[in-house]
């Protein structure tokens, strides 16, 4: 991934979007400033998942069976699916790490799964927001690089799911006492995309169905309990943005990652963006023969002409809409 200007020091996924389709060889992970990396990242039985936390040689592998801290009920959208979430926290000698997961299995066989979510790893001897490692991740067969779908050749197909990430919002001289204050914390909302096949290219936008809606709901914990750190009580207003991703080439492999994104507002006044989004097509079909879902990753950062600065990073799973809605 192209790596963004960060408005704070720390960035921590909190909340995502998934569902899904087991494969040793699937997995999607963005560590913040890198490209996508199209390797293995966690596995699941059918009853224990485990997450790869770290890279390189410094790899900590956390399980929903020996390190979980909290778990709850999750409502996939494809049929005939079930899903669970987990918060997974590992206390060692010289560091802790964290983890949010969210899976999604096929009832008639567990093991055909998507998993997706964040983890941060903080050594405890420095916990500076430079040594904290920090990504976000999808796993699962349906995005096996080793089994990449036989992409259609003509007809258009339109997605649409949920997404969710982490908002940072630097408050410019518009908002008066709030001016030079700070917003960190999460935000879902909606992610939609049209496949054009004939054309070869996929283009998608956050926000337009919908509001991008602000939340705390993980990452106070991650900063308040493992670092110390009070956030601000207020969320970030960013119900109004719409963020498109235009047209762009999906490679033979059927996965992308584009740079090219536009951010409007209808009140505020948009000085510079940057943007980027990317992931791939599921090998499983919809009724129609097309890829049942696109997922990946999505970022934006962007300035107004108060001084205001905006920086949303994320995670969407968008499942066709010729699959009737639960």
């Amino acid at each position: 991934m192209k790596p963004f200007r960060t408005l704070l020091g720390l960035v921590l996924l909190g909340a995502l979007a998934g569902c899904g389709g087991s494969s040793m060889d699937s997995g999607v992970t963005v560590t913040e400033g890198e490209h996508i990396d199209f390797s293995r990242n966690t596995s699941f039985d059918g009853n224990v998942l485990t997450v790869d936390v770290g890279s390189g040689d410094s790899i900590l592998k956390l399980n929903t069976l020996r390190d979980v801290i909290a778990t709850e009920e999750y409502r996939p959208p494809i049929p005939n699916h079930s899903g669970r979430s987990w918060v997974l926290r590992n206390t060692a000698y010289d560091s802790t790490s964290l983890v949010y997961a969210l899976v999604s299995w096929d009832n008639d066989d567990p093991t055909d799964y998507l998993s997706a979510g964040w983890w941060v790893h903080v050594p405890l001897a420095n916990p500076d927001p430079a040594d904290i490692q920090r990504a976000i991740f999808i796993d699962g067969p349906e995005i096996d690089p080793a089994h990449r779908p036989t992409m259609p050749v003509t007809g258009q197909a339109r997605y649409t799911g949920s997404a969710g990430g982490v908002v940072q919002y630097v408050y410019g001289t518009d908002w008066g006492d709030l001016a030079g204050a700070y917003a960190l914390g999460e935000y879902t909302a909606t992610m939609t995309a049209v496949a054009d096949f004939s054309s070869g290219t996929i283009a998608g936008c956050l926000g337009c169905v919908g509001d991008i809606l602000p939340e705390r709901r993980h990452l106070a914990g991650v900063y308040e309990d493992v670092l110390g750190i009070d956030l601000p009580d207020h969320l970030a207003p960013v119900a109004e943005y719409e963020i498109r991703f235009a047209p762009f080439a999906y490679g033979a492999n059927s996965a992308f990652e584009s740079t090219e994104a536009h951010v409007t507002h209808p009140t505020r006044t948009i000085t510079e963006a940057e943007g980027f989004w990317g992931g791939s097509f599921s090998n499983v079909g919809d009724p129609n023969g097309h890829p049942r879902l696109v997922n990946g990753f999505s970022e934006a950062f962007f300035l107004e002409e108060d001084g205001s600065e905006v920086l949303l990073w994320g995670i969407f799973n968008a499942l066709s809409d010729a699959i009737p809605p639960p």
